[in-house]
């Protein structure tokens, strides 16, 4: 999402609580805690019962506080509009919404009881949140003078946390009825794997309802195309005002025991309608799953389902802690991640104000992260970046960098003093101790940069045994003496992305290993091949 026309951003950024932008000094201390994190996105709700207390009455000082923090500390920014759905229900609509509910109608459940939540099929809601979103997109564009918004959401994990549908009496005749005509022939052509699997899974009919056409998940495509339908409507509406990226973030389904209306709200874009929502909500330029899983398993499966060619993969809500500090590394590699924000980043700090445990090993990751920014936004998907993840257990871990293999072995795991030596200024035990974690990019055969902690590499060239046994001679194999190195510094990127050098290394800095840490920037290896 970040990868187009202007905004070739690669997002590294925090997003406060939910309430968080109520108070100005509430949103002060995040953008504070922000900025120590290094990052260099913030990202901030506005809420629809703020910005539109009376109806027609519009209050932008909420927006215009925010806008103007980001630009006092160098940040981008990312707004996400609590219109008229947030975690599947619709706490942020205005009173004069949820008071009148002949105009804005609620979701019904299947007992017949009226929810919190307001009907996709109402189009007087649909219509008052587009005319909102319009105004704040249309106020954003005149107030913004630099630039500073990258993107905005649109809803938040829009869906039915109550029920797996409507079953008001319009939604259930339109539920009995006929499928529409254009998601009958989004199935019959075939379009997406998955709606195609279970279209099938239930028959395979050429005409029939809901239930004849997707079987036991019916309720959710059900769901899916209406919601969709109706943020896709709000989406056009802000466009008009201001052409800038918008996306929806995704409560996924793939927690818990998957069941749609109670493990997660029904009618947002799972990967299971994934494609319904591309192809009915085609002014949404990005569909993101909010992925706070522990397990590398689930948290791999959902990135892979929403990294597609007409989707690319960008992370709006994630932990900060050293779990998510891991699986990141792996997601930029394997699916060309676009960008992450973790959620409540203003929680991440003690009644002292220092950082919790699981916050300061999240910072080191942004750390690392904003040192190979340039690199990312280059080489994103071309197959140039390779993550290093240290597996429980694992010792080490093989790579082939094309010119050159590498063994990258993880310090808390070498035994022996002299081959875990770094340098004079890295001596700590803490440094022998972070799980090993970062990247290695390959930008030309000759040219490699680092990122990372926790780890060394030794390089050795594509030749015969014969010259790798001797290039690998030594005790253990670790030995890299007289390596294939022309240099290696230690640096930063500049504003303009040029690699600026800060520090060489020769000698025992780099004869048993290139090593890295969050703390020294990125390292340049220029190869003798």
């Amino acid at each position: 999402m970040f990868q187009k026309e202007r905004l070739n951003f690669f997002t590294i950024g925090g997003q406060v609580n939910n309430s968080s932008s109520r108070d100005r000094e509430a949103i002060d201390r995040a953008f504070s805690i922000i900025k120590r994190y290094e990052m260099n996105t913030a990202a901030f709700p506005v809420y629809w019962n703020r910005l539109e207390p009376e109806e027609n009455t519009f209050d932008y000082s909420q927006v215009d506080y925010i806008i103007d923090g980001a630009v006092r500390n160098g940040l981008k920014l990312t707004l996400l509009w609590f219109g008229t759905w947030k975690n599947g229900a619709s706490h942020y609509v205005p009173g004069w919404v949820k008071k009148d509910r002949e105009r804005f109608w609620r979701v019904i459940d299947a007992l017949g009881n009226e929810s919190m939540v307001l009907s996709p099929f109402s189009k007087e809601s649909c219509a008052a949140d587009a005319k909102a979103f319009s105004a704040l997109l249309r106020h954003v564009k005149k107030y913004d003078k630099n630039n500073c918004v990258l993107a905005i959401q649109v809803e938040n994990e829009p869906g039915i946390h109550a029920a797996p549908r409507d079953y008001s009496g319009m939604a259930n005749r339109l539920f009995e009825e006929e499928i529409p005509e254009e998601l009958s022939k989004f199935v019959f052509e075939k379009k997406d794997t998955a709606v195609t699997t279970k279209w099938q899974e239930a028959g395979a009919v050429s005409s029939g309802s809901w239930r004849d056409f997707f079987g036991i998940q019916a309720e959710e495509f059900f769901s899916a195309y209406y919601f969709a339908k109706y943020i896709e409507q709000v989406a056009i509406a802000g466009k008009q005002c201001f052409d800038i990226p918008l996306y929806v973030n995704v409560w996924v389904m793939e927690t818990q025991n998957r069941v749609p209306g109670v493990d997660y709200p029904c009618g947002g874009a799972t990967s299971l309608v994934l494609g319904i929502w591309k192809e009915f909500a085609p002014d949404i330029d990005c569909i993101c799953p909010d992925i706070y899983f522990d397990d590398q398993k689930t948290y791999l499966e959902v990135c892979r389902a929403y990294a597609r060619e007409d989707n690319p993969l960008y992370i709006p809500e994630s932990h900060a802690d050293e779990i998510n500090s891991l699986y990141v590394f792996e997601a930029i590699e394997y699916f060309g991640l676009t960008g992450i924000h973790v959620f409540a980043i203003d929680a991440t700090v003690d009644e002292q104000g220092a950082l919790t445990p699981a916050g300061e090993a999240y910072r080191r990751t942004t750390q690392i992260l904003s040192s190979v920014k340039p690199l990312l936004e280059q080489y994103r998907g071309t197959g140039k970046i390779r993550s290093v993840v240290q597996q429980e257990y694992a010792d080490s871990m093989f790579l082939d960098l094309g010119t050159m293999y590498g063994r990258v072995y993880f310090l808390d795991r070498i035994p022996d003093e002299p081959y875990i030596h770094l340098d004079n200024c890295h001596e700590d035990e803490k440094y022998k101790k972070y799980r090993g974690k970062g990247l290695i990019i390959t930008a030309q055969e000759s040219e490699l940069y680092l990122a990372g902690e926790g780890f060394k590499l030794v390089l050795f060239p594509k030749q015969t045994a014969t010259k790798r046994a001797s290039v690998l001679r030594g005790t253990k194999g670790l030995n890299a003496n007289n390596g294939p190195y022309l240099s290696v510094e230690e640096g930063h990127f500049d504003e303009k992305g040029v690699f600026v050098a800060d520090r060489e290394r020769t000698g025992d800095e780099c004869d048993m290993g290139l090593w890295v840490s969050s703390d020294v920037g990125v390292v340049r290896v220029l190869l003798d091949v």
